[in-house]
């Protein structure tokens, strides 16, 4: 396990998984914003859906912790991977 900050573990695998995984990270809106542009500069397709590589991004989306921007795409093993903005009340 990887201690990140006060409030965010990470618990590493031991061995490859069987299939794809879903991860979803939670993330403040200037890391977003610059996760977003590099996926551009990069020409990495993404999308508002976990499985749909539309190039939009989910506007107010609900999530686990409430309403939220969300994008989706793989890393290079295929994993779906997920950010998220929680729109501030």
């Amino acid at each position: 396990m990887i201690r990140v900050n006060a409030g965010l573990t990470l618990d590493l695998m031991q061995s490859l998984p069987k299939a794809q995984v879903h991860l979803a990270f939670s993330v403040d809106r200037q890391t977003f914003d610059a996760v977003l542009d590099r996926l551009r500069e990069r020409a990495i397709p993404y999308g508002g859906e976990p499985f749909e590589l539309d190039g939009r991004v989910a506007a107010n989306a609900y999530g686990a912790r409430g309403m939220a921007d969300a994008v989706f795409f793989y890393d290079p093993d295929r994993h779906n991977l997920e950010l998220r903005v929680y729109v501030k009340s």
